[in-house]
């Protein structure tokens, strides 16, 4: 269980490596997960129960093939995040008391994100926890289709990040702020 102030974020990680990650497990538990959830003013109240995020890292052509499967992009990505659902419908999974939930699942791509750390100039590490917190910051309920919900989330990420003392590149620029105007 990972804490959030004085109070635990019933939240466990599960973590499945094809490839290693960048990062410590105990980077993911003590502090981000706890960081992300109070920055989108989450608090262990919100969840009823203890809720397991499963946290994969793997290849570029595993992430190709569900992105393909489940959202009909033939193209590999970053991350890819898959909330739970009862059969395909927006209701939350019901889940038997004393069960623990599921939050979702996290993919990740380990060679996507190493080009977009070497074209950006960012360390490997870096550039992970930026993809970790962005697919955190999608279970959790941000989306980033419209203008509105891009600044919010992107600004909130890049905060995240670098409040947990890892340095990606930006992905909101302030100057954008004004170019719908």
């Amino acid at each position: 269980m990972t804490r959030l102030g004085t109070e635990s974020v019933p939240i466990k990680l599960v973590v499945q490596l094809e490839l290693a990650m960048p990062v410590s497990r105990t980077q993911l538990e003590e502090g981000l997960v706890a960081t992300v959830m109070q920055a989108a003013k989450w608090s262990p109240r919100d969840l009823d129960q203890q809720r397991i995020l499963t946290v994969r890292v793997t290849d570029d052509q595993e992430v190709r093939m569900l992105n393909r499967a489940f959202r009909g992009m033939d193209e590999t990505t970053d991350v890819l995040s898959f909330g739970e659902t009862a059969n395909g419908s927006e209701e939350d999974l019901v889940v038997p008391d004393g069960v623990p939930g599921v939050l979702g699942d996290l993919i990740l791509s380990l060679p996507y994100i190493e080009r977009a750390a070497a074209r950006s100039g960012s360390r490997v590490a870096d550039e992970f926890m930026l993809c970790f917190v962005h697919g955190l910051l999608h279970l959790l309920g941000f989306d980033h289709g419209t203008r509105q919900g891009e600044k919010c989330m992107f600004q909130l990420q890049d905060r995240i990040v670098r409040e947990v003392g890892f340095n990606p590149r930006k992905t909101w620029n302030p100057e954008q702020d004004g170019a719908d105007a």
